[in-house]
């Protein structure tokens, strides 16, 4: 059993090095830009759920670990507003078991299995319908999740908000408050990304570079007494689109490269993330998506 909880110990903190939400993939188009784009992505700040056209999402995922999963999510109004469903999941049946020093073979002794499982519900809308305050969107996301890990299982859930405002035709700025609810703890937050449980703050701006056909996005985050860097780029043209992001957080640093392709109403992505790490290998995953 020691050798277990000293295995066990080992994946979440491996599993809470650096930012999390990079580890649990939500979608190709996140884990291809490093998941940059506050000011941008409906996934990292629902605000920008109302710039985004109703579609339904595929994505199967490889994380790391050998966990893998997918992703299904769907945009659509309801109550008059734009609103993003989804449900995702990890999972493995063979993270291996060593003893306290692992053997000559690196044969493991055992495998134990672990699973996590999430549903979210978000809405943005002008917040001008509330005060006089223009081209300024709010939104919200509720998330809940159910999560095992060996031996523990717990559900909680995370209460998320944020803002975009636009500036110009070329600038956004986005601003995000991460687990307001607080009530994430345990090991779902080495697993689900959600961090320790606090409450963490999020600042973005995307620029769309004047003749240049690419659009730059950074973010910087401020959680645990540490800044989160993030910036990607992705270029603009009519149908195939390249996409590279980078992170670096307190020692850590990632880079990550992908693929859109947009054609007659379908979107193909392609994302990968090089974590310099070979021993818990290299997240990737594909999507598609359809808009309606």
């Amino acid at each position: 059993m020691k050798q277990i909880i000293k295995y066990v110990l080992f994946i979440s903190l491996g599993l809470s090095t650096g930012p999390q939400t990079i580890y649990v993939i939500q979608n190709a188009s996140l884990l291809a830009n490093s998941s940059t784009g506050i000011a941008l992505n409906h996934n990292l700040n629902p605000a920008n759920i109302v710039f985004n056209d109703k579609h339904v999402s595929f994505s199967k995922n490889n994380s790391i670990y050998d966990l893998e999963g997918q992703k299904i999510s769907i945009l659509n109004i309801f109550n008059g507003k734009k609103s993003f469903f989804s449900f995702e999941n990890l999972s493995s049946s063979s993270i291996p078991i060593y003893e306290d020093s692992p053997p000559i073979d690196d044969n493991p002794i055992g495998y134990f299995d672990t699973y996590w499982y999430a549903v979210e519900f978000s809405q943005s809308f002008e917040f001008n319908n509330f005060f006089q305050l223009s081209d300024i969107m709010f939104g919200y996301k509720i998330k809940a999740n159910l999560y095992k890990l060996f031996t523990d299982k717990s559900t909680d859930y995370s209460f998320d908000v944020g803002f975009r405002k636009k500036i110009n035709n070329r600038l956004d700025i986005g601003f995000v408050l991460k687990n307001l609810s607080g009530e994430s703890s345990g090991v779902n937050n080495q697993i689900s990304g959600i961090y320790d449980g606090n409450i963490s703050y999020g600042l973005g701006l995307n620029y769309n570079i004047p003749n240049a056909y690419v659009h730059i996005s950074s973010d910087i985050y401020y959680r645990n007494s540490n800044f989160v860097n993030k910036v990607s780029l992705k270029t603009d043209f009519p149908y195939l689109n390249l996409i590279f992001g980078k992170t670096i957080y307190s020692g850590y640093s990632d880079f990550s490269y992908g693929l859109n392709l947009d054609f007659g109403g379908w979107t193909f992505v392609y994302g990968y993330l090089s974590l310099n790490d070979n021993t818990i290998g290299n997240p990737s995953s594909i999507q598609i998506l359809r808009e309606f």
